[in-house]
């Protein structure tokens, strides 16, 4: 009974040792996907603050002309909730 209730204890640290990798794993691919959107969440928040704050009697023609400006909204072939290559 001795042995039975070693193996099983061993077993059960093997499968903790396991579970805690797994879960390190995959919370450090999550923190670094968050970690790159908020980067990129925070280039978008420039770019328009840039756009938003110009000097007084200075006109951004938001119709017209915008040469320099990229579309950061749309992807390659302008398809929905397909990451955009632009922002990586």
């Amino acid at each position: 009974m001795a042995v039975f209730r070693q193996h099983v204890e061993e077993s059960h640290h093997d499968l903790v040792n396991l579970l805690t990798e797994q879960m390190t794993t995959i919370l450090n691919l999550m923190m670094a996907d968050h970690k790159s959107k908020f980067k990129r969440l925070a280039r978008q928040v420039e770019r328009i603050a840039r756009i938003v704050d110009y000097e007084e009697g200075e006109w951004h023609d938001a119709m017209g002309n915008n040469e320099g400006f990229e579309n950061i909204f749309q992807n390659e072939n302008n398809v929905l909730n397909k990451e955009n290559p632009l922002l990586r």
